[in-house]
């Protein structure tokens, strides 16, 4: 069965699902992780049983092809079918079948052959009778001569160096082929600094990749896109295990002045009688970047707050 999300956050990830039953949630050890708002950690289940698909709605309330699924009921239907949950909508399709006439081996193209004494005003019936025949003499003589090939002489020549290097060329495109599949940890690393977003940072398992860390209100949209792009070019073969969170607001600085004194070596005077010297932290996490005449400059990572005098 194959799981195709058409809208959400992971909008575009295309899964194969081959165990019989798949948990769906946004808990860590859920068989399909979603990261999108309003999703229990085990939201749904799906249970296949040869043609008829069983969908339950464990942690909410589920709609599947327009019907809705209230938590804790379930219902029976067929492939394809369609899932909304919350603002997710998720597709149900089976893989298509091979057309049996499509694995039978092709016939090599013959460049058929016929003698100019042939009668063009010869019966049409006659014509197609020939042309078979002489197909059938050079599938024959074809097929003698690759086993005359096969069965050379010890003492034969050797192949050309032309064939040697075609199997180079072959191998190599292979490994570069596989060297760009195994690598979606490289690939992700470059999307984030990219992206600016260097606060976040990923980590490889023998399974499964995470990543860590938290962004800025204004690094959303791109944090969002991130994601939907790993999903679409890697979420059907590698697992990213998301612990990214939004950063918190920074409360103002909770310095409440007593004195400041503009010395050789300046110093404030809190409400406790502290002496607070640049480079002191304050409970709230602000320190003390500078003090002069005009104002106490306080730093919070990126932010600044200043105190004028």
């Amino acid at each position: 069965m194959i799981l195709t999300v058409t809208t959400g956050l992971h909008r575009g990830a295309v899964i194969t699902l081959h165990e019989p039953v798949c948990r769906i949630g946004s808990a860590d050890n859920a068989d399909v992780w979603l990261g999108d708002t309003g999703l229990s950690p085990e939201h749904l289940v799906l249970r296949f049983h040869g043609r008829q698909l069983a969908v339950e709605a464990v942690g909410g309330d589920i709609v599947v092809n327009g019907q809705r699924v209230t938590q804790g009921t379930g219902l029976r239907c067929t492939a394809p079918a369609t899932l909304h949950v919350g603002e997710v909508a998720l597709t149900l399709t089976r893989p298509a079948t091979p057309s049996l006439l499509s694995a039978l081996p092709r016939l090599p193209a013959f460049t058929l052959r016929w003698r100019r004494s042939l009668n063009r005003a010869a019966p049409v019936s006659a014509l197609l009778v020939t042309l078979g025949v002489l197909g059938l003499y050079e599938f024959v003589d074809v097929n003698q001569a690759g086993a005359n090939i096969g069965s050379v002489a010890p003492h034969a020549e050797p192949a050309s160096d032309n064939s040697r290097i075609d199997e180079q060329a072959i191998a190599g495109a292979r490994q570069l082929a596989e060297r760009a599949a195994s690598s979606p940890a490289q690939a992700l690393r470059a999307h984030l600094a990219a992206a600016g977003l260097n606060t976040i940072t990923l980590s490889q398992h023998d399974r499964y990749l995470s990543v860590a860390g938290h962004y800025t209100p204004g690094q959303r949209v791109a944090w969002e896109e991130t994601q939907r792009w790993f999903d679409q070019h890697f979420g059907s073969r590698h697992v990213l295990l998301n612990a990214v969170e939004p950063q918190p607001a920074t409360s103002p600085p909770d310095l409440r002045l007593s004195a400041v004194w503009l010395g050789d070596n300046p110093y404030l005077i809190d409400h406790h009688g502290k002496r607070l010297y640049p480079g002191a932290a304050l409970p709230s996490g602000w320190v003390v970047s500078s003090i002069d005449a005009q104002r106490v400059l306080l730093r919070h990572g990126d932010e600044q707050y200043a105190l004028t005098l």
